[in-house]
């Protein structure tokens, strides 16, 4: 820049009211144009000079741009700073603002100094809305961000209540459809797959088996363990019988102790058989619930579609009729559906009707079936067995009777009935036959917890003056609880009045070793079921021998029923065994037939003896 320009920009400067400042190479500073008001905020002047030379610069920032920027245009020849410094005291003290820039003559330095008010709080203004613009972005972003984390959040919470919704949906599904307490379903899942094997097994002319199951004696866990032990033998008991199942078929539970099995794809007896044996023996090893064992065992009734029923509501209710004929018949407790077992409700309440009026007009009568000592061949006693005959002369088998009087207080009528009926009987033919005749009755657990019963046979040994023994009470069913003291009580009672006491159908699944050891009873009375078998095959006879010597170790005395042939008699009397019946003596006979028999029995023994003593003669 020549020297002409620059004093042409210097006047400029001066009449503009800029302040020029020159930097010489002996980097002095002196102030070349006039000074306003303003420039001793920025500077310290020396007023003794023509020039004002400029001592010292308040303004570190101008101070900074001085030694830096412009010795670096010194040193590298630029000609013009393009980038001007701004210049701001301390906002507080209401400071004015000032750009500078630097022009680089041949000799010298051009500093100039403006101010610029207003450019600065255009800069200032730009700067803030800049920083607000920013600010804002980052707090779009920010709230930006925020929203789509609420969103997410949302997203993931709805995601959570569909998820829980659907699940409590399942559930309700599940408990709409299933048995709470064991997870089986329910009656209204069990019609639903009945319904629809029933429809296939029609299109494939097929058959559909339907089974119903009842827990036997059950009422008496909940009675004398409380109902929250009876659940957990429930659920043992549904997890044993479901183990026994194919995959296709399908067990519920109705309610209670009753369940219903859906067998379908299978018509052969025999293959029914199979599958109600297997559920029977499911259940041979005790429950155990709170640290008591239960002995449990199962009646089962059977229907088979087409041959029993065209429809569930049919098959299920014949199901039921065989079950309930199942519970009192001895051997396996499965019963096949039969036309003859009277389904409809009318004729269950009709025949209830019966059993009351037939009470009254004294339809009921006993009939006795002798026991025998099958070592001298002597008749030790009768045991009395109830029958019914109707009036039009209808003879009712008791399977059809007893076990819709043991649902009601009837049983309790029916056993003071016999009770009174034995005890004169008793009576009159120890007084024919002699001190060693006693008698045998059948009764209840039912029937012996209840008062009625107790007080007649307190009566009746009290007024007949039956001496000890003369009586004896066989209790028709066990006790399934091993540790129950109901047995025991029962027992005692009946000790206390001088009455022996035996159980029957002894070496059935129904049997508990424990229990038994520990009643101390007088009779065990082996089940007829082994004898099967015994005369040929090697393996029922080394089983049934074993079930005497058991018994022999059980119990004073051992009677075995179901008698039928001269083998079977010679093989139980080599055993040890002391009493027998069955058809090989004699049917059950009425008391005058029997009174006949005894008289014949009696001279065929004599003949025999007779023939023997000659023999030996």
């Amino acid at each position: 820049m020549t020297s002409t320009n620059s004093e042409t920009l210097t006047s400029l400067y001066r009449r503009l009211g800029i302040v020029v400042l020159e930097q010489r190479q002996d980097k002095s500073l002196w102030l070349i144009s006039p000074m306003p008001d303003w420039f001793p905020m920025l500077a310290e002047i020396n007023e003794d000079s023509k020039q004002s030379q400029v001592r010292a610069l308040k303004s570190n920032v101008l101070n900074s741009f001085v030694e830096n920027d412009v010795q670096k245009m010194w040193s590298s020849g630029q000609e013009r700073n393009v980038s001007s410094i701004w210049i701001e005291l301390d906002p507080a003290e209401n400071s004015i603002p000032f750009q500078a820039t630097a022009l680089r003559q041949v000799d010298s330095m051009l500093i100039i100094i403006e101010h610029v008010p207003d450019a600065y709080e255009a800069k200032q203004s730009q700067a803030k809305q800049i920083r607000e613009n920013d600010l804002l972005k980052e707090l779009l972003e920010g709230k930006k961000a925020e929203q789509a984390q609420k969103i997410a959040s949302r997203e993931t919470e709805l995601e959570q209540e569909i998820r829980e919704r659907r699940a409590l949906e399942k559930q309700l599904t599940h408990l709409a459809f299933h048995d709470s307490l064991t997870g089986l379903p329910n009656r209204s899942l069990f019609i639903d797959r009945l319904q629809r094997s029933i429809a296939e097994a029609e299109r494939k002319k097929e058959s559909v088996v339907v089974m119903f199951i009842d827990l036997d004696d059950f009422k008496k866990v909940n009675d004398s363990f409380g109902h929250h032990v009876g659940d957990k033998v429930i659920q043992s008991a549904a997890l044993r019988l479901k183990k026994c199942l194919r995959d296709i078929d399908s067990i519920a539970r109705l309610g209670g102790d009753e369940f219903t099995l859906l067998v379908p794809h299978i018509g052969e007896r025999e293959d029914i058989e199979i599958i109600a044996r297997r559920l029977i023996e499911s259940l041979d090893e005790p429950i155990i619930a709170e640290g008591n064992e239960f002995r449990m065992s199962i009646s089962i009734g059977i229907s088979v579609y087409p041959n029993d029923a065209s429809n569930e509501d049919n098959l299920l209710r014949n199901a039921d009729t065989a079950m309930y004929f199942a519970k009192h018949t001895r051997g396996p407790s499965y019963k096949f559906y039969e036309a003859d077992m009277g389904t409809s409700p009318s004729k269950r309440l009709a025949l209830v009707s019966d059993i009351e009026l037939a009470l009254q007009q004294k339809e009921f009568f006993l009939v006795y079936q002798p026991i025998v000592n099958v070592q001298n061949m002597e008749v030790m006693g009768a045991e009395a067995l109830l029958r019914w005959r109707r009036s039009d002369g209808e003879i009712v088998e008791p399977d059809r009777f007893v076990p819709l009087a043991c649902e009601s207080e009837l049983i309790v009528k029916i056993g003071v009935w016999v009770i009174n009926q034995s005890c004169n009987q008793l009576r009159n033919w120890r007084g024919i036959y002699g001190d060693k005749f006693r008698m045998i009755i059948n009764l209840s657990l039912r029937e012996l917890e209840s008062k009625k019963c107790r007080e007649t046979l307190r009566e009746q040994m009290e007024n007949m003056n039956l001496p000890p023994g003369s009586l004896e009470v066989e209790i028709t069913d066990t006790a399934p609880i091993e540790n129950s003291n109901i047995m025991q009580t029962n027992v005692d009672f009946l000790k206390s009045l001088h009455v022996s006491t035996a159980i029957n159908h002894f070496g059935d699944r129904q049997t508990s070793l424990k229990s038994i050891k520990s009643l101390g009873l007088h009779s065990i009375k082996i089940d007829r079921y082994f004898l099967n078998g015994i005369e040929s095959d090697q393996d029922s006879y080394d089983v049934f021998n074993g079930i005497v010597k058991l018994s022999l170790s059980l119990s004073d005395n051992v009677l075995v029923e179901g008698i039928e042939s001269k083998k079977q008699l010679d093989i139980i009397r080599n055993m040890d065994v002391r009493e027998a019946q069955g058809f090989f003596f004699t049917q059950p006979l009425e008391s005058h037939f029997f009174d006949q028999w005894m008289k014949e029995f009696d001279k065929k023994q004599k003949t025999q003896l007779k023939l023997v003593k000659q023999e030996k003669a």
